[in-house]
């Protein structure tokens, strides 16, 4: 076999394997109507936007073009436990519709919300939670990085979260806090990983 029938093959095996992929996804998530759960639980580390003062850290969560925030009731810090619990209801959706939903994610500082100084943002696809076991993830901790800013690889701070996505015929799954759980930690797509 020679080696253009190798990556011929090879790219031709990538081509069905996301096609099975996006057929299964489409098959998994039926239409009908959906819930979304989002538990910010802590932030640590982060960096500071202005010299000499410390950030007033605010999540912002968007999904089914609705907007909501954590609370503004915290004092300046570097590293704050909200444990907040943030909810998204929608009804009658597509096949198609929840093929193509995501939720963001956005951390920035309450006294400076221009989008180039936010800590940094993460998109999920409803896709990849809802293929999850019991479709949630849960004490995640995601790497800020602002893909705005001028340098889109520095870290400015880390955001632990657990996020749900059930129908209904899902069985609810409780999302808690889990101080302890310190093993997993997502990268932003803009930070590629080496291995030596």
């Amino acid at each position: 076999m020679t080696t253009r029938t190798l990556v011929v093959f090879s790219c031709t095996f990538i081509l069905i394997k996301k096609f099975l992929f996006k057929m299964g996804s489409v098959f998994l998530m039926k239409k009908g109507d959906y819930s979304v759960h989002v538990l910010i639980e802590e932030i640590k580390n982060l960096c500071t936007i202005e010299e000499n003062q410390l950030p007033k850290p605010i999540i912002k969560i968007t999904c089914f073009n609705q907007t909501k925030r954590t609370s503004k009731n915290i004092n300046k810090c570097q590293a704050h436990v909200f444990n907040e619990h943030i909810y998204f209801d929608a009804t009658d959706l597509s096949a198609e519709t929840l093929d193509s939903s995501k939720i963001l994610i956005e951390a920035y500082d309450y006294h400076n919300s221009d989008i180039k100084n936010y800590f940094g943002m993460q998109e999920f696809d409803f896709e990849y939670i809802y293929s999850k076991e019991n479709h949630c993830i849960k004490n995640l901790w995601i790497a800020l990085a602002n893909p705005e800013a001028s340098d889109i690889t520095k870290i400015n701070g880390y955001l632990k979260l657990s996020i749900s996505i059930t129908s209904t015929e899902d069985e609810k799954i409780e999302l808690n806090p889990d101080p302890n759980n310190d093993e997993d930690c997502m990268l932003p797509p803009q930070i590629k990983t080496t291995i030596a």
